[in-house]
This record gives structure tokens, sequence and C-alpha cells, in this order.
């Protein structure tokens, strides 16, 4: 698989009119491996096809259906719940931010390959320690957007890291200061879209940031909750919630609802799932799937509110296309750079027009080279007659395809 792409692709694809509301709920565990747990973070690794959850400091992977969730690391990264996290379609990172541990409440930033913990800052020249707080990824300027959380006192700042500036407060306007709200990056949109949280009182205003500027884009007709679940459906595009905590007294809804970048539409309540807080769900962009897991809420037949070890899956059913039959559909290895789409078709070049190994367009002097370099080797993005080797033949195939694909 070649890693060339453009992330303009799935911008250009039509938004739905209004949220898509499929329900295929199933109990996947009454008690998973993890017991009970809450005030984790846990975003999908959209190159490895897996679920990552961060508890304390170990870290637990899930592969989807037939899969259990396994323990693959702990000790690294200094214990802590109520973190931010979120995926880097750039680097290939599961990213966390912030939290709060035994030392107290951080403010630095852990990246996680698949094997490795890499800590990116240190905690110096940035916001404070806090906990409760939100952060995505802005793909289309690459930068890690945080807002808000606790340190001793609700925070209504907004900060922006990248590798190259480091930490830049960007914004003191906006939302109010507010702990366990949510934020995804919107990417057919190019906005952070932000939600809910808790500030006096549950809100439910919903906020985007474009880099520049907040926008406050719903005024109260989305669900107010706080520390409840909130993911991006990069297949339908949409942002979709479940649950989440309301005070006071604290308890939870059974509620899910999705954003379509202009309005909030809500689904039946999903009677069959107990209604939980202080968790969160990540969507699987390989098999179109929500999977959450524990929180704080009332299990089923019972009346008091306990921390839960159950895990829950909504089948989502959509069309998945993989024009290769590698297994990733062709959207998810758009976007994060693992095929391109020059031509803006939502297919991978490699399905329609192989020899274009520069990803312009046409297939020209530069893919020639580009073979050229490769003569001999057995590089299967180079091998278009996949007889094990780069040679003659697709010398041959590359010449025949030159011009416009």
């Amino acid at each position: 698989m070649r890693f060339y792409g453009l992330l303009t692709a799935l911008m250009c694809m039509t938004p739905p009119s209004a949220a898509q509301c499929e329900s295929n709920w199933s109990l996947e565990s009454a008690q998973t491996e993890l017991g009970v747990v809450a005030g984790h973070c846990t975003a999908f690794d959209e190159v490895r096809g897996v679920h990552v959850l961060l508890r304390g400091d170990q870290v637990w992977e899930h592969a989807g259906p037939g899969d259990q969730w396994r323990l693959v690391a702990e000790g690294v990264i200094p214990p802590r719940g109520a973190a931010g996290m979120c995926w880097d379609r750039i680097r290939h990172r599961i990213v966390v931010y912030g939290g709060e541990g035994g030392g107290g409440k951080y403010n630095d930033i852990w990246a996680w390959d698949g094997q490795t913990w890499e800590q990116w800052t240190n905690g110096t020249n940035g916001p404070s320690g806090r906990n409760y707080v939100a952060i995505a990824h802005d793909v289309e300027r690459d930068r890690f957007v945080m807002f808000g959380g606790y340190d001793s006192s609700l925070r209504g700042d907004t900060w922006e890291w990248s590798h190259q500036l480091g930490w830049q407060q960007v914004s003191t306007g906006g939302p109010e200061g507010l702990y366990a709200h949510r934020m995804v990056y919107d990417d057919e949109r190019q906005v952070c879209v932000l939600h809910g949280g808790y500030y006096f009182f549950n809100r439910n205003e919903t906020w985007t940031w474009d880099g520049n500027t907040w926008t406050l884009a719903s005024n109260g007709s989305g669900p107010a909750r706080y520390v409840f679940s909130m993911a991006w459906d990069s297949l339908r595009k949409q942002v979709v919630c479940f649950s989440g905590t309301q005070c006071c007294p604290e308890s939870e809804s059974q509620e899910e609802w999705r954003w379509d970048g202009g309005s909030w539409s809500q689904c039946s309540n999903v009677l069959d799932v107990p209604g939980r807080g202080y968790t969160d769900w990540s969507y699987d962009s390989w098999r179109d799937e929500l999977r959450i897991v524990g929180g704080f809420g009332i299990p089923q037949g019972q009346s008091a509110r306990v921390a839960l070890s159950d895990a829950w899956v909504n089948a989502l059913g959509g069309d998945l296309d993989d024009c290769d039959g590698d297994g990733i559909p062709d959207h998810v290895e758009i976007s994060n750079n693992l095929a391109c789409d020059a031509n803006l078709d939502g297919l991978p070049d490699a399905c329609v027009c192989p020899q274009d190994l520069d990803c312009d367009g046409s297939v020209g002097m530069t893919d020639l080279m580009l073979l050229l370099e490769q003569w001999g080797m057995a590089n299967t993005d180079f091998d278009f007659d996949e007889d094990g080797f780069v040679d003659f033949h697709d010398l041959l195939g590359l010449l025949r395809a030159f011009g416009t694909c």
C-alpha cells in the first residue's frame, strides 16, 4: 500500500441532509477482561484496526468482533484518569493529553504507536495541568486543539500544540469554562466540534472551532449532559453521542444523538443498554461499529448506581467499499494517507490508475523515475503485474498508461 494521499478526498463528499440513526445494539460481554472501569478514555487506531483504551497506566486493545480486551502495555505513562484522547491521522498515533493521577493534574502529551509510548511534551510552557479536558486533532492544519477542563477552577481557554510551534494559547473567547465536555474533529467541514460539559449546570451548546474563531453552532437543541460518549462517524460524516450524566443528583440517560453539521437529531432511546457516564466510546471505521465499555450507571434489574464492567456494540451495518480487498475501507485509507485519490472520486488511485505513483492525477516522468528506483525489488506498490518483482513488464505497463489517468 502506497503512503501517498490527499486528505481533501473526504471533504468533497455531500453530507447527509439529516442524521442517520442506525441501531443494532448487542451485549458483547457482561464482564469484560477489564473488570469494572470508569474515568478511562478510548480511541480507534485507524491503521491497525483496533480500539485503544487507557486506564491508569494500562493500555488495553480490542480488534473487533470475536476479540477480547487485551492488556498490551503498562507502567510507562504516569497513571491517570479523566484525560483527553484522539487519533493522529498524519503520524498514525493515539495521542493522550492531561488527566489526573497520583502526580496531580497533568499537562503532558504522550503518543502510542501500538508498541511503545513516546512523550511529546513534558508539561512546560503550556496550559495548566487539568482533568476532564477535551482534545482533537485538526488534520487539515495539523494542530492538536485543547479546550477547557478543571485545574483548580473551570477553564475556558483554547490552546493548540504542534510539533513545529509547540504550545500556543489561541483564544480566550468562545465557550464558557467547562469540564467533562467532548470534542472531535469534523473532517468534512474542517472544524473541531465541541459539545456539552458542565458549568454550574448541564450544558447543551454546540461550538465549532475553525482555527481562528469559535462559533456557536447550536444553542440548546442537543443533549444536555457531561462525561458522555462522543465520536466521529467517518462513514456518515456525523458526530454521534450516547448517554452521559446529568446533574443534580447525578443520573444517566439512554439517549443516542447525531449531529450532521447543522442540527442535532435524537435517535430512539437505547433501552437495552444501561445508561452510563464517566466513560467513552470509539467508532470502528474498519467495521462500522460503535463500541462502549464500563462507566457509571445502573445495571439492568438493579437500582443502585455502580461502576460497570460490561461492553456493548452498535453494529451500524453501513456499506464499506474496499476496492483493493486489503480489509481497510477505501475512505479510511484515503483519510489516513494510506492511499491517494488525486481525482477525488472516493476510490484509491491504486484501484483505477496504479501507475500514478506520485498521486498527481497523471502518469509521467516522475512516476517512471520512481519505478526505476525500485527495479528488481519485491515492492508490491510498483509490481503492477504481481509477478513478485519490479521488472520490464511493469515498465511496459507504466509506459502504456502515460498521460492523464
